[in-house]
């Protein structure tokens, strides 16, 4: 009795030990969402590689990837460093957080050209193909708003919304959901 005693004390404090809250302090996230570039939606795919340096300012490293979903070829490449402050402590399971970025973004959109040649039968007849790419690049700002949600002392998931454009383009507005890991 006094062993089963013993052994079920013993557990007792190992568990208390692994339920003890992890500071996650470094953790790799991956998203997938969709971004809306002036009418038209972007499939996008996030990393990021985020530091929480205390209970309040945390920063990250990103990379989006994004391709149009219309006819036109368009793809996009937005990376950044994010600083993020959590109003309400990111010490807990749920941390919801409003950050600023800056980085660069590159944008390739392929020009379509069409032709008209008059045939026999029809005489508008329409010739399409691909003529040129334009390459943009430019130093963006973005505004995130974030939440995630830990699940465990490992494995995190949550929403983010952010807003970003390129000056000539003009501005973009998304949102995905994230999967992350602690590291």
């Amino acid at each position: 009795m006094k062993r089963i005693i013993l052994i079920l004390c013993l557990m007792s404090s190992l568990n208390f030990v692994y339920a003890q809250e992890h500071t996650h302090k470094i953790a790799f996230n991956v998203g997938s969402g969709l971004l809306i570039e002036q009418g038209n939606g972007v499939f996008c795919i996030e990393n990021e590689l985020s530091y929480k340096f205390n209970n309040y300012i945390s920063g990250s490293v990103s990379a989006i990837l994004g391709r149009e979903l219309g006819s036109e070829a368009t793809n996009y490449l937005l990376t950044g460093t994010n600083c993020f402050v959590s109003p309400f402590k990111n010490n807990k399971r749920n941390n919801f957080k409003i950050g600023l970025g800056l980085g660069f973004g590159f944008l390739d959109r392929s020009v379509t050209a069409s032709i008209y040649v008059a045939d026999g039968d029809n005489p508008y007849y329409q010739y399409s193909c691909t003529t040129s790419i334009e390459r943009t690049s430019a130093l963006i700002a973005t505004f995130i708003i974030e939440d995630e949600y830990w699940l465990n002392s490992r494995f995190s998931i949550g929403g983010k919304l952010f807003f970003t454009g390129f000056p000539r383009e003009g501005f973009m507005g998304g949102m995905m959901v994230k999967l992350g890991v602690s590291i």
